[in-house]
């Protein structure tokens, strides 16, 4: 469904503004987006899913900017571009707790000829170590990431699955009753809330289940530890 189809079929279960003159399309519209939005941060969906690129490493340089929708990390590849492309890849292992650890025990400093780890710190790309002239001159990287999703117009369609849109309307209904001008409705508002609740825990779980059957190649957690 539409935006704008999730909009009309609330306002068809409320059933008591079809004049739109309690509520506007675009206050039901951001209703729509905050229910979207806390789904987003429980399961990434698969459209959210995007490819970046670091072309060119820069000698003796850790940090590299990463895409202004970026929201997590899936995977990293270091790319040997004097191989073959069916083979010129490899994946970097990627520092996703203990990163303080991770700094303390290593020679932050030190160069090398590919990156063997790579982290996000402060909103930039980092890999270890520092790229030397002949990395530099041989290798890229390429990753895959989860994107902010973008706000949910009247013509666009949520990103998840669509057996799910339904309860977008149940958020909706939620937030209309419980700021209902002239006051709330709350017994209206806690049933919608109630089937909110209900129906976004499973959806959820099964956003997760597919999440992990599909992304199985996401990294692992890094030990503390050096590695032998």
């Amino acid at each position: 469904m539409t935006g704008q189809q999730i909009i009309d079929n609330a306002r068809t279960d409320m059933a008591i503004d079809p004049g739109k003159e309690i509520w506007t399309d675009a206050q039901l519209l951001r209703y729509l987006n905050e229910g979207a939005s806390f789904l987003y941060a429980k399961a990434s969906w698969k459209y959210e899913f995007k490819d970046g690129t670091v072309p060119l490493l820069v000698l003796n340089q850790a940090n590299y900017a990463l895409p202004a929708d970026f929201r997590r990390l899936l995977w990293i590849k270091v790319i040997d571009n004097t191989m073959p492309v069916t083979a010129n890849s490899s994946v970097i292992p990627m520092v996703t707790n203990n990163l303080s650890d991770f700094q303390q025990t290593r020679d932050m400093d030190a160069t090398g000829i590919g990156p063997s780890f790579a982290y996000i710190e402060d909103s930039e790309l980092y890999i270890w170590p520092l790229p030397n002239a002949t990395a530099v001159a041989t290798y890229s990287l390429k990753f895959k990431y989860v994107k902010y999703p973008s706000e949910v117009t009247g013509v666009d369609t949520p990103i998840f699955p669509a057996e799910w849109h339904f309860i977008l309307g149940n958020y909706i209904r939620y937030r209309a009753f419980a700021s209902k001008p002239g006051g709330s409705n709350k017994a209206y508002a806690q049933d919608a809330l109630n089937e909110w609740e209900l129906w976004s825990k499973k959806a959820i779980a099964d956003m997760l289940h597919i999440q992990d059957e599909r992304l199985t190649y996401i990294m692992p957690i890094l030990p503390s530890n050096n590695p032998k």
